[in-house]
């Protein structure tokens, strides 16, 4: 396996498959810091008076699995 089979993306699904129709925003080493790339693009939204949830974004891993977030 190559450095590049164990990363996450941020995407924005299109399509009814949503883990693979899908535009890539951002692509990270860990599940974490895919998340925290979201939120930092949900307060930036806020700050420039969009809606937080205006547009949808999931984490997908390199198999195109959705991630889930992890409540601690």
């Amino acid at each position: 396996m190559g450095e590049r089979d164990h990363l996450y993306r941020v995407v924005q699904p299109w399509g009814r498959n949503r883990a693979v129709q899908m535009t890539v925003v951002s692509t990270h080493e860990t599940a974490a810091q895919a998340f925290a790339a979201i939120d930092a693009l949900s307060a930036e939204m806020v700050r420039t008076g969009a809606p937080s949830n205006a547009v949808e974004l999931i984490v997908v891993d390199s198999e195109h699995n959705i991630v889930a977030r992890r409540v601690s």
